[in-house]
């Protein structure tokens, strides 16, 4: 599936929770959920038995994503967050012993 779909049906697709049907031994999942027209369809996904959320298009149903979980986004942020004021700390204390060096 493309980016533009991972970015896209979450948003303005319709969502349904999906079922693990299968797993395969490296840890891939086949999903299965029903659309609006009635039909079942299978999506292969990474979660470890957890239900998922499953956004797929109105007018093609075929055309379907996993969404991810909204703590793995919520996680990233957080841990980006933190990285950036460590960098920021580190960058102003360089800048504290490199100052006088060139000032005198």
């Amino acid at each position: 599936m493309s980016a533009r779909a991972g970015w896209y049906l979450p948003r303005y697709g319709i969502t349904v929770e999906g079922r693990q049907v299968f797993r395969e031994d490296d840890g891939d999942t086949v999903h299965a959920f029903s659309a609006t027209d009635g039909v079942t369809r299978y999506i292969h996904g990474h979660n470890k038995g957890k239900t998922v959320r499953i956004a797929y298009h109105p007018n093609n149903p075929a055309y379907a994503t996993v969404c991810p979980p909204t703590g793995d986004s919520v996680l990233i942020l957080v841990v980006s967050m933190v990285a950036a004021v460590i960098a920021g700390f580190m960058n102003y204390g360089t800048y504290q012993l490199v100052l006088p060096a060139f000032t005198g």
